[in-house]
């Protein structure tokens, strides 16, 4: 995990004057927000990706199937 080097030195500060560790205050902060925070509706993969769903013609229905689709498959375009 990488933290800032400013709010480290806030984070170190704090835990000293509790009489902890920086670990245990980060956890206690994860927990905290964990328990805020309500869990994400479960979604299927389409849900996650409607935006993608149906971005193709019909006369692209073999896509991953037809060799002409995949014939620059894999090839760097850089």
């Amino acid at each position: 995990m990488k933290i800032p080097p400013e709010l480290m030195t806030k984070a170190k500060a704090i835990a000293k004057s509790r009489g902890t560790s920086v670990s245990v205050l980060i956890r206690e902060a994860l927990e905290e927000t964990i328990k805020k925070t309500p869990d994400a509706p479960s979604q299927s993969l389409l849900e996650r990706a409607g935006d993608l769903a149906g971005c193709f013609d019909s006369k692209t229905r073999k896509l991953a199937t037809d060799p002409r689709h995949l014939k620059e498959f894999g090839k760097w375009r850089g």
